[in-house]
């Protein structure tokens, strides 16, 4: 990194100006953000943006104050959008008429608002689960608990329509929102509230005409409720314009955002559509701007109007005009990249030896003469020799993105019961299979925010009720699937997927390895044990605990590579879930043996362990075969100055060597059984998966066996922090460590000091008007995501 350095209270700075960033972007909705620090008599200009922060060198304004003003008055002349707000948000004041609009219709309607609950009694519903649960649709074709083959004929409509036991569509299950309503059910004018007045009224234009909407006008109370949260007092409400039409939405505070200044920065919204004043659930994000890479309305768009999936349900998306994130096109230059590879190869080695020695021998702090760095040293030939692959990793690409669903959906952990937990990753799941094997994609991001429960009306026996089903969302990271045999080619040059929840496989590969069907049904397998373990009863105690050194530790291999945790690697390879040697066995709320659910992980578990002893015999085979390489013995590195004596004879680790934890030992067979290849063979395809999570709704199980499997009614996982144990797995340099600290999301590298050429300060953080006088640095931003190959 740039301006970054080894003291500790100097990452706890650049932690605090990265928490003032964060918060103006998250009040206010921005396209950049420029800042100045002031140090002493010295200061520094700032260009902030979602891929990273452009610094300039330190001056003192003391001396040079022609250029401090000069800074000051060019930002003066800049209008709004060059200032770096965001011209398609549109601020509104309070006595504007979208402002008060949004307080009428938070306001409870008894003549729309319905209960999202199918049963008022939670007790009740916890303990008679099978009473609850959405009916689920059998695959297309017959699902045995062995090996299923997968069906050979096209899918036709009539598999993909369920059918109850008496003979009726489950037509409540499908996308169709109008065909939810009761038939009964008489429409209601939206504002026919009782002692609430009418909508105020105004000369807004983007209010002045209210479209028709065929869709249900009922309103999940849940939603209403949402929406009037986020009217927070003091929190600015904006107009936002999505797509070529600009459509218009009034949102306030978002109901979830993104912890991370850099990166896709996600930003949920419950919004009102000004055209139809109905509710929907508005996404703001940073997409990843790379060719061949679709945003996720491409894939919404086609999947929402299929019956048979369960997504949210499209409205509009589009890119918002040109707003690309500039860091990482100013931080791509090539000559740029090559002085800095130049200046790292040069003084990496001997500035941390230096750095060391100086503190050992003088015991004193370095001046802060050092934070900041003199032009690299001239090497043309050296640089020229460098092309910009060679480099250091870039930034990532970024440009802005909106997209609007109609629905908006409960979280998952929502569920009430063992039962209904198997319910909805099955709808889930199902969804999956019908994305991949009717439309050839991979959703490659089966993560626990990506799953959520959508209630819908339905009518059972002639009784209206509310049935909760699964839906799989957030397609942004989709790949369609070639199965021709082509090669499949990354799209971006970053790692992109959710850490916790990626396959052992995927993670082992150092994602090289294009997702397969198995790791997506891991993935599922990771989801469906972390709201187990977060919100059923059974016998691991320390679930925070558990949770960290399941799903957020890694550990590292003598090679440096990383790996999945000790816990997880153990689930998939030795069918074995336990810690601090207790093993993981779901209970029934009474504390008593017999969750039905054990028996679904117990069955799942051989097929994984089938699938690693395959991976590890064949890698094993590789190895065999494979000659060894000569190996060259390195010389030495020479170190000079006045580190050179001191770093031979001082007998303590060097602070920047890595930790290298314990990794799971492999055991690969020298021969496979035909039982093992069979059981393996079962995750090449969704069907064996889904047979059994529909198998735990057959007769096998009665409604006895699934009482008293209810959530325990807390979430087991507080005072959840992962970050100690965070800092344990990784490296222990001080970049990783304030890395872990600000928990940014971007994954832990630490960078060399870079300098630019003398291409302006100004040029970079104020594109503007005239050239200025010194020289800006790269700081940092979002570089390799969540982590898996795209």
């Amino acid at each position: 990194m740039s301006v970054e350095t080894e003291c500790l209270t100097r990452a706890a700075v650049r932690a605090q100006l990265i928490a003032y960033a964060h918060n103006t972007f998250l009040y206010q909705h921005r396209t950049a953000l420029y800042s100045l620090l002031i140090i002493g008599r010295e200061f520094r200009a700032a260009r902030w943006d979602r891929s990273g922060v452009i610094v300039s060198r330190k001056v003192d304004y003391v001396e040079h104050i022609d250029e401090f003003v000069e800074f000051l008055w060019r930002f003066a002349q800049l209008d709004p959008a060059e200032q770096g707000l965001d011209p398609t948000a549109e601020l509104m004041k309070e006595d504007a008429q979208a402002f008060q609009l949004m307080d009428y219709l938070a306001r409870p309607d008894p003549s729309v608002d319905t209960d999202y609950m199918d049963i008022d009694n939670a007790e009740t519903a916890a303990k008679e689960s099978s009473t609850m649960a959405p009916d689920i649709r059998l695959p297309p074709s017959g699902v045995a608990d062995d090996t299923p083959t997968p069906p050979s004929d096209a899918i036709g409509d009539s598999a993909r329509v369920p059918q109850t036991a008496d003979g009726t569509d489950n037509t409540w299950a499908h996308r169709t929102r109008s065909s939810s309503r009761a038939v009964d059910m008489q429409p209601s004018p939206l504002f026919l509230v009782e002692d609430n007045g009418s909508p105020p009224k105004g000369n807004d234009p983007d209010l002045a005409k209210i479209e028709k909407c065929d869709d249900d006008p009922r309103v999940f109370k849940y939603v209403r409720e949402k929406f009037r949260e986020s009217l927070e007092p003091g929190w600015p409400r904006y107009k936002l314009r999505v797509g070529k039409e600009e459509r218009v939405f009034l949102v306030a505070k978002p109901i979830f955002f993104s912890s991370s200044m850099f990166g896709r920065a996600t930003r949920g919204y419950v919004a009102v559509d000004a055209k139809t004043r109905r509710f929907v659930f508005l996404k703001d994000s940073w997409r990843p701007f790379y060719a061949g890479v679709d945003p996720e309305g491409t894939y919404l768009k086609i999947l929402s109007k299929d019956k048979a999936l369960f997504v949210p349900a499209y409205l509009c998306d589009g890119d918002v005009g040109d707003q690309t994130a500039y860091t990482a096109i100013y931080e791509g230059e090539p000559e740029r990249r090559r002085i800095r590879e130049v200046r790292r190869r040069r003084t990496a080695t001997e500035a941390k030896a230096a750095a060391l020695a100086d503190a050992v021998v003088n015991n004193k702090k370095r001046s802060r003469e050092t934070d900041d760095v003199g032009e690299p040293p001239q090497d043309d030939a050296l640089a020229a020799d460098l092309a910009p692959s060679e480099t250091e990793d870039t930034l990532r690409h970024h440009i802005h993105y909106r997209i609007v669903m109609k629905d908006v959906c409960l979280p998952f952990d929502r569920f009430r019961s063992s039962k209904e937990l198997v319910h909805l990753i099955y709808h889930c799941m199902s969804t999956h299979y019908w994305a991949y094997t009717t439309y050839n994609l991979l959703h490659r991001d089966i993560s626990s925010g990506n799953v959520l429960i959508l209630p819908r009306h339905t009518t059972v026996n002639g009784k209206e009720t509310v049935r909760w089903v699964g839906i799989l969302a957030d397609w942004e990271l989709a790949k369609t699937v070639c199965k021709d045999g082509a090669e499949d080619k990354a799209r971006q040059a970053e790692q992109t997927g959710t850490w916790q929840f990626m396959s052992v496989a995927s993670v082992a590969s150092q994602w090289t390895l294009p997702v397969a069907i198995a790791d997506e049904l891991e993935s599922f397998f990771h989801v469906m044990l972390f709201y187990g373990v977060r919100y059923l009863p059974h016998t691991i105690k320390r679930v925070p605990d558990f949770v960290i050194e399941y799903f957020d530790t890694f550990e590292r291999g003598d090679d440096g590579r990383r790996f999945c945790s000790h816990l997880k690697q153990s689930a998939m390879r030795r069918q074995h879930i336990a810690y601090s040697d207790v093993e993981l066995e779901f209970t029934k709320t009474t504390g008593e043996r017999g969750n039905p659910i054990n028996d679904l992980i117990q069955s799942l578990l051989p097929l994984f362990e089938a699938r690693y002893k395959i991976i590890d015999h064949e890698k094993h085979l590789r190895a065999k075969n494979t000659p060894k390489p000569q190996v060259v013995p390195r010389p030495a590195p020479v170190i000079s100055g006045p580190a050179a004596h001191w770093i031979n004879v001082i007998p303590v680790p060097l602070p920047w060597a890595p930790i290298v934890r314990r990794r799971l030992p492999e055991r690969p067979d020298s021969e496979l059984s035909p039982q093992t290849i069979k059981d393996a063979a079962q995750l090449d395809t969704h069907l064996a998966f889904l047979g059994l999570l529909l198998g735990m709704d057959s007769q096998a199980y009665s409604q006895e066996d699934w009482y008293d499997t209810g959530v325990v009614g807390r979430d087991l996982l507080e005072g959840y922090d992962p970050r100690p144990r965070f800092r344990t797995a990784v490296d222990l340099d001080t970049a990783d460590r304030a890395r872990s600290t600000l928990d940014t999301g971007s994954r832990a590298s630490k960078r060399a000091k870079t300098a630019a050429s003398s291409s302006s300060a100004l040029n970079a953080i104020i594109p503007a008007r005239n050239a200025g006088t010194y020289s800006a640095l790269v700081v940092t931003g979002s570089k390799k995501g969540k982590g898996r190959r795209a």
